[in-house]
Protein backbone atom coordinates (compact mmCIF):
# COMPACT_ATOMS: atom_id res chain seq x y z
CA UNK A 1 0.00 0.00 0.00
CA UNK A 2 2.99 2.16 0.90
CA UNK A 3 4.25 2.05 -2.68
CA UNK A 4 1.12 2.47 -4.10
CA UNK A 5 0.81 5.70 -2.18
CA UNK A 6 4.01 6.95 -3.34
CA UNK A 7 3.69 6.26 -6.76
CA UNK A 8 0.16 7.99 -6.87
CA UNK A 9 1.78 11.01 -5.12
CA UNK A 10 4.74 11.13 -7.63
CA UNK A 11 1.76 11.17 -10.38
CA UNK A 12 0.25 14.76 -8.85
CA UNK A 13 -2.29 13.83 -6.02
CA UNK A 14 -1.96 16.38 -3.60
CA UNK A 15 -2.71 13.84 -0.55
CA UNK A 16 -2.36 10.29 0.00
CA UNK A 17 -3.61 9.15 3.64
CA UNK A 18 -2.75 4.98 4.59
CA UNK A 19 -5.51 3.60 6.95
CA UNK A 20 -3.73 1.12 8.65
CA UNK A 21 -5.39 -0.58 11.27
CA UNK A 22 -4.84 -4.40 12.96
CA UNK A 23 -8.32 -4.75 13.79
CA UNK A 24 -9.00 -5.01 9.70
CA UNK A 25 -7.07 -8.04 9.54
CA UNK A 26 -9.16 -10.98 8.55
CA UNK A 27 -12.17 -8.30 8.18
CA UNK A 28 -14.79 -8.84 5.18
CA UNK A 29 -15.47 -6.46 2.84
CA UNK A 30 -18.11 -4.87 4.22
CA UNK A 31 -15.74 -3.79 7.15
CA UNK A 32 -13.25 -3.09 4.76
CA UNK A 33 -15.33 -0.26 3.10
CA UNK A 34 -16.85 1.03 6.53
CA UNK A 35 -13.70 1.46 7.99
CA UNK A 36 -12.37 3.42 4.58
CA UNK A 37 -15.42 5.26 4.20
CA UNK A 38 -15.36 6.84 7.40
CA UNK A 39 -11.76 7.79 7.10
CA UNK A 40 -12.47 9.18 3.39
CA UNK A 41 -15.32 11.31 5.20
CA UNK A 42 -12.92 12.77 8.14
CA UNK A 43 -10.04 13.54 5.92
CA UNK A 44 -12.36 15.38 3.01
CA UNK A 45 -11.81 14.38 -0.89
CA UNK A 46 -12.08 15.27 -4.39
CA UNK A 47 -11.91 12.34 -5.74
CA UNK A 48 -11.20 8.62 -4.78
CA UNK A 49 -9.40 6.01 -6.77
CA UNK A 50 -9.67 2.42 -6.22
CA UNK A 51 -7.26 0.14 -7.95
CA UNK A 52 -9.34 -3.07 -9.51
CA UNK A 53 -7.01 -5.76 -6.99
CA UNK A 54 -7.43 -6.32 -3.61
CA UNK A 55 -6.24 -8.97 -0.70
CA UNK A 56 -9.64 -9.52 0.59
CA UNK A 57 -10.47 -12.52 -1.68
CA UNK A 58 -10.20 -10.22 -5.30
CA UNK A 59 -14.40 -9.91 -5.03
CA UNK A 60 -13.81 -6.51 -6.64
CA UNK A 61 -16.92 -4.80 -5.03
CA UNK A 62 -15.28 -3.04 -2.48
CA UNK A 63 -15.32 0.17 -4.79
CA UNK A 64 -19.07 -0.18 -5.27
CA UNK A 65 -19.39 -0.58 -1.83
CA UNK A 66 -17.24 2.47 -1.00
CA UNK A 67 -18.94 4.53 -3.35
CA UNK A 68 -22.52 3.98 -1.86
CA UNK A 69 -21.45 4.37 1.49
CA UNK A 70 -19.84 8.11 0.68
CA UNK A 71 -23.08 8.65 -1.30
CA UNK A 72 -21.15 9.27 -4.44
CA UNK A 73 -21.21 7.97 -8.13
CA UNK A 74 -18.59 5.21 -9.10
CA UNK A 75 -17.17 4.77 -12.68
CA UNK A 76 -15.28 1.35 -13.17
CA UNK A 77 -12.39 -0.04 -15.70
CA UNK A 78 -11.41 3.26 -16.43
CA UNK A 79 -7.82 3.45 -18.08
CA UNK A 80 -7.11 7.32 -17.97
CA UNK A 81 -8.84 10.46 -16.20
CA UNK A 82 -8.21 14.19 -16.86
CA UNK A 83 -9.30 17.06 -14.54
CA UNK A 84 -10.22 20.50 -15.99
CA UNK A 85 -10.70 23.35 -14.32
Amino acid sequence: ARDALRKALSMGADKAVHVEDDDLHGTDVMGTSLVLARAIEKTGFDLVVCGMASTDGGMGVLPALLAERLGVPQVTLLSEVSVEG
